[in-house]
């Protein structure tokens, strides 16, 4: 499969002389970068089941996708660092919960 995502060109990608995407290189060191940073990130130790179970229980605050998505990767520890996640944090959530 990566063999075949290589070969494919990339939308807005600028091709050489020699016709090759130079943008194909920057993916690859990007994609490297990024997957060593998320097997140390927080989340890297959640399962599926886990992340299902917990977006379960986020059902009754009606929050959005991507409310729910930074709290599965980042893991707030804090009231702080929720309230910068989820917007109207005080309207949407009782200090308990």
């Amino acid at each position: 499969r990566r063999a075949a995502e290589r070969k494919m060109p990339l939308p807005g990608a600028r091709r050489s002389v020699s016709g090759s995407c130079r943008s194909l290189q920057d993916v690859e060191v990007i994609t490297e970068q990024a997957t060593g940073y998320l097997d140390k990130a927080a989340c890297a130790a959640q399962s599926r089941e886990g992340i299902a179970r917990f977006i379960e229980a986020l059902q009754r605050f009606q929050l959005t996708r991507a409310e729910e998505l930074m709290l599965i990767n980042s893991r707030p520890r804090s009231l702080v660092e929720l309230h910068l996640i989820v917007e109207e944090c005080e309207e949407r959530m009782q200090e308990k919960e």
